[in-house]
């Protein structure tokens, strides 16, 4: 036993680092850092082969080359990597966050693959499509079935990066994205399905729009939780923003002012007001992605409501239709009130209005955004003025 514990002694002394070492190991790092901020991820990768070289076992070294490998475009070098730094420490947010980062983008990456499968054959023969219409739908639900399981597994680790961070409300925009490309199949089919149904009277042997709402709807749902989540987090950051940026400008007025100090606030009021825009654009990117998925699935149940085969079927879709219209309704009002520079709110509560048959109303609306947005281009203008002729012949019929 004795003998044992001398043996590792040794090793663990044979494999300390010297000062010297260390201090190498952290230079090559830094430099490294720097590269990687600059987007110069082959210089990145350069120094921190030189840091493993000296440390292996340096999980910041290990996790830094696998971010640099996944900026490089090499998913499978890059997983290797970020799957070594999560045996090391399974509860390290960077590596949770790596692994669903790969695992992601190899789900769109069969996205991609399959959109670009589906326009080659979409100039395929008519009659030859239709003979290989069987082996063109296996391969299309083969190819989702595989997305979607990448996507699962990149949830998976989103949802530990989450637990694990201190400030894990920057991954709710990332949780939501994810969750919305899981549904996203089950609501381009059920579109399809309905949009098949009105031109030709064909019955699809599966109600799609019901498979929706069992797989495709609660994936968005929790993409709107996760949305509303980081919505509030953005706008509770902005308090102590405004707060600092207002108590800044308010010395910046003071009398006595001293010309070094004048230069150091108008820097920190330059930082405060860079932040500031930084978090509205956030604000704003996520307010817009929460209303596009709520009007989303309002067109589909005002849809579906058309072609509903039984009562409970209609009144189930009906209620769906109404939650989700009036949520967009108050997006777009939120967006309107925060963003009063925003040009399309108007346009977008027409269209709302005329979802819900407020064909007057939708007028209303198209009117304020031609008179508030007189600069639009000439024939977005002539589009919108055509809208209006339409919805003033559907009033009347």
């Amino acid at each position: 036993m004795q003998k044992i514990m001398i043996i590792c002694c040794i090793f663990i002394i044979g494999c300390a680092l010297t000062t010297e070492e260390v201090a190498k190991r952290n230079e090559y790092l830094e430099r490294a850092q720097t590269y990687y901020r600059g987007k110069k991820y082959l210089n990145a990768l350069q120094q921190i082969e030189l840091a493993l070289e000296i440390d292996q076992n340096s999980k910041r070294a290990i996790v830094s080359k696998a971010w640099t490998l996944f900026y490089l475009n090499k998913n499978d070098e890059a997983e290797k990597w970020f799957t070594k730094a999560h045996e090391m420490d399974n509860a390290d947010v960077w590596t949770h966050q790596g692994l669903a980062a790969v695992y992601f983008k190899r789900g769109m990456n069969i996205g991609k693959r399959l959109d670009e499968t589906l326009l080659e054959l979409s100039s395929v023969d008519a009659k030859q499509r239709q003979e290989k219409q069987q082996e063109i739908n296996q391969t299309i639900s083969k190819k989702r079935q595989e997305a979607e399981l990448w996507f699962n597994k990149s949830l998976t680790h989103y949802e530990e990066a989450v637990d694990y961070a201190d400030q894990g409300q920057d991954l709710y925009n990332m949780l939501a994205s994810v969750h919305s490309m899981v549904a996203l199949p089950y609501y381009s089919d059920a579109m399809r399905s309905l949009a098949l149904y009105e031109e030709t009277g064909q019955s699809p042997q599966e109600n799609l729009v019901d498979v929706f709402l069992e797989k495709g709807l609660p994936n968005y749902e929790k993409a709107l939780t996760y949305l509303d989540k980081y919505i509030k987090f953005t706008n509770e950051e902005l308090i102590p923003i405004d707060t600092y940026l207002e108590e800044r400008k308010s010395k910046r007025e003071e009398i006595g002012l001293l010309e070094d100090e004048h230069t150091k606030l108008d820097r920190q009021i330059e930082f405060l007001e860079m932040q500031r825009q930084i978090n509205r654009k956030r604000n704003r990117i996520a307010q817009g992605f929460a209303g596009d998925t709520d009007y989303k699935i309002a067109v589909l149940m005002r849809k579906a409501q058309e072609y509903a085969k039984t009562d409970d079927s209609k009144s189930r879709y009906q209620g769906l239709f109404k939650k989700h219209i009036v949520l967009a309704k108050n997006r777009i009002f939120d967006m309107i009130r925060d963003y009063p520079e925003m040009k399309s709110g108007a346009r977008n509560l027409a269209n709302i209005a005329k979802l819900e048959g407020d064909y007057k109303t939708a007028m209303k609306y198209l009117e304020e955004y031609i008179t508030k947005n007189p600069m639009i281009r000439p024939i977005e203008k002539v589009e919108v003025r055509e809208e209006m002729e339409l919805l003033q012949y559907d009033k009347k019929n």
